[in-house]
């Protein structure tokens, strides 16, 4: 394969230039030439540019004097001309020395040519040069170009795709997919490695992606055996983060035209991955909208509803749960950082309970959990806990609000009643719950009675003298919610008040007195209750001192519609 495009050494080869004197030598002979002017005016920061050799007769320099000069060398060092060409015996005789000097100290190579020399031989030989190589690399280009779509064709896999390319580099190759945590590589000894420092690296025009050479320390190719990789992130999907590493070799690091291939198979890998991806994203698709119809209801045809569940792999007698979590926020949001917040809990989730089965809606999600022992049981607080970890590892979602239902057990058969519980009571926490929280029906003593109606409103059972001595005087309201709690104990009521029983009886004569209740009437003792709980439900309290209920999947009611209290 071809080497470069034209270097400071082929250009000295030059048989036009085969009479020229080297004034000032190149340092490197590797430095790149990108074509070739004539110098007509001082001008030079209006059309020079990186890598370009200067013609010049000294006739647009020579009334410059040396302060002008100086300047004008600063530009080209700036610019990054490569090389002057100077004619003389045709307006000099002699190439100044203050010229030869500003070149030397701006370390820019000068050749000498005589009169006999000819610009447009120079020139064509020059251009000649440069668009050979372009050639090469455009026909190299078209030829990889149809080996990629042959590929693309075949469906060759991720080996196959690295395998091919790897024949065309003469390098080893590996793909890593740091989102799933595996490698895949033409040399299984290269995929375990330590970055040790970074490295220069050229940077080619033909770069379309982020390339970084590192020194770096193979850990499964021998004890202490170190080598040198370029590594490209070619992530092309959200939340899938892939890098490809280029294994140089001791003697053969990458160049322009490696680049030209690598830029090729990146495309080719992209296409692969993004396959690979759709694919996925249909079965995924396909798979939400039968859990979807399931979780409604939608098939009436018992044999259709047996295949799907077959399909989804759970037995329709097992007992199951349903959570749903709504998601609210104050104010604006990431998407993005939602979208990831999502997929993070829906992977722990799945890490938690490997046989859930997962819907997602637009706002909100669903998950199907099947029974479990006791020991095992996945909670309220288990699951709240997961979310709010994750967002606080995700402080885009700070302001995140959610509110979750969780039904009570329910067979497979009946699942559309727990879908239909689940959402009720996430929808009734959403309607009436100040916080974030998730909880199950089973756990919500009187408030199973509003649930399923979303048209009641709690503040109409609560008693207005109650709401009054809670908002004017709190502390008798919590002495009257112990008291009636304890079952109208003066002394369970002063332990758990941290008061003197004599005090406690004070302060329930001074409530009933003022209120005009009557504690001895079952009926009004029961409204009362409905009255604090409701308050201390509104105020956000009690769903924090409610004991979760264990899994029941072993209970023989726990298949049972449990729509009642």
């Amino acid at each position: 394969m071809f080497t470069s495009t034209m270097l400071i050494g082929d250009l000295l080869k030059l048989s036009s230039l085969k009479s020229a004197r080297v004034i000032i030598a190149p340092k490197e002979m590797d430095v790149q030439i990108t074509g070739i002017n004539i110098l007509e005016a001082p001008d030079i920061e209006k059309w020079g540019k990186q890598g370009l050799v200067i013609l010049t007769s000294y006739f647009a320099l020579q009334n410059l004097d040396q302060p002008t000069l100086a300047s004008f060398f600063d530009k080209l060092k700036t610019i990054g001309i490569c090389c002057l060409i100077v004619k003389i015996n045709r307006l000099v005789k002699e190439i100044p020395a203050n010229f030869i000097a500003l070149c030397k100290s701006h370390n820019i190579p000068l050749i000498e040519i005589g009169e006999a020399d000819r610009y447009e031989d120079i020139i064509v030989e020059v251009l000649g040069f440069i668009l050979a190589r372009r050639e090469q690399r455009l026909s190299l280009y078209y030829r990889l170009s149809k080996i990629s779509s042959r590929m693309s064709i075949e469906m060759l896999g991720i080996p196959e795709i690295l395998r091919e390319f790897k024949q065309f580099l003469q390098f080893d190759l590996t793909l890593e997919n740091l989102t799933r945590g595996f490698s895949t590589s033409t040399n299984p000894r290269l995929i375990r490695y330590e970055l040790l420092e970074e490295l220069p690296l050229e940077q080619w025009e033909y770069m379309t992606f982020e390339y970084k050479r590192f020194r770096c320390k193979y850990l499964s190719a021998g004890t202490g055996k170190e080598g040198t990789l370029v590594r490209i992130d070619i992530s092309s999907f959200e939340s899938k983060r892939h890098f490809l590493l280029i294994h140089e070799k001791r003697n053969h690091v990458i160049d322009v035209n490696d680049v030209i291939v690598i830029e090729n198979l990146i495309r080719s890998l992209q296409f692969e991955l993004l396959r690979e991806f759709s694919g996925k994203q249909r079965q995924l698709l396909n798979k939400n909208s039968l859990i979807a119809d399931v979780l409604r209801g939608a098939y009436i045809a018992r044999e259709e509803f047996l295949s799907v569940v077959e399909q989804l792999e759970i037995n329709p007698e097992e007992k199951v749960r349903v959570l749903t979590l709504d998601y609210y926020f104050d104010g604006k949001f990431d998407s993005l950082s939602m979208y990831d917040l999502r997929s993070n809990l829906r992977a722990e989730m799945q890490r938690l309970r490997p046989r859930l089965l997962y819907y997602i809606a637009p706002s909100y999600d669903q998950f199907i959990l099947p029974a479990e022992p006791v020991d095992r049981c996945l909670n309220p607080s288990d699951i709240m806990d997961v979310l709010n970890m994750l967002i606080e590892q995700t402080p885009e979602t700070s302001n995140l609000r959610f509110y979750g239902g969780l039904s009570g057990f329910f067979s497979v058969n009946d699942i559309a009643q727990a879908d239909a519980q689940s959402k009720a009571v996430a929808s009734f926490l959403t309607r009436n719950y100040p916080r974030n929280t998730i909880q199950a029906f089973d756990n919500l003593g009187i408030f199973k009675l509003f649930v399923n109606d979303p048209n009641h409103d709690l503040n109409n059972f609560i008693r207005p003298e109650i709401k009054q001595l809670y908002e004017e005087h709190p502390e008798l309201f919590k002495t009257l919610s112990v008291y009636l709690r304890t079952n109208r104990s003066f002394i369970r009521t002063a332990e758990e008040l941290f008061l003197h029983p004599k005090t406690v009886k004070y302060r329930i004569q001074k409530i009933t007195g003022s209120l005009n209740l009557n504690l001895e009437n079952i009926h009004d003792v029961t409204i009362l209750l409905t009255s604090i709980e409701i308050i201390r439900f509104r105020d956000g309290q009690i769903l924090h001192t409610l004991v979760e209920t264990p899994c029941q999947a072993a209970s023989p009611l726990a298949g049972a519609n449990r729509n009642g209290i």
